[in-house]
């Protein structure tokens, strides 16, 4: 089921801004090359904005994919062991707004963790995050700071 903009009740937790989420919905934030961080506790409505973001920039004919950050992780492990890692990140390239849901919910491996970080700092300046995350800003380095 989509989740759009429209199906969320902001009303619900009065910290969340309609009129910045409508701002937000425009893309514009993505033809600059922006990045957009929702954090916030469980329960928020995080991820529903996040698709209904995601959604308004495919009408806007903006390339765009989902993931919660486990399954980018695994898929970027398992592309890195079965020798397609440079295909896979080309592909993830070709994407102008990349979601990553829930970052900080899993700890990843050392690899897992670089591998991450890696797509994050090539797309920086260049390619469009929207990241969700239940972790203070501050706190985000440990999900870079891998279980050995």
């Amino acid at each position: 089921m989509e989740k759009g903009l429209e199906d969320y009740d902001f009303s619900a937790i009065k910290s969340i801004s309609k009129q910045k989420i409508l701002e937000l919905s425009r893309c514009e934030w993505v033809r600059q090359c922006s990045n957009v961080c929702l954090l916030g506790q469980p329960g928020t409505g995080k991820t529903h904005l996040s698709i209904g973001l995601g959604l308004s920039a495919c009408r806007e004919g903006i390339k765009t994919k989902f993931f919660t950050a486990a399954s980018l992780v695994t898929q970027l492990e398992e592309a890195q062991k079965q020798y397609s890692l440079d295909r896979f990140l080309k592909r993830l390239d070709k994407i102008d707004l990349l979601i990553v849901d829930e970052l900080g919910y899993l700890s990843f491996s050392r690899a897992g963790a670089e591998l991450l970080f890696q797509v994050f700092a090539d797309r920086y300046e260049r390619r469009s995050l929207l990241i969700t995350s239940n972790l203070a800003f501050s706190d985000w380095g440990k999900s870079f700071r891998a279980n050995e």
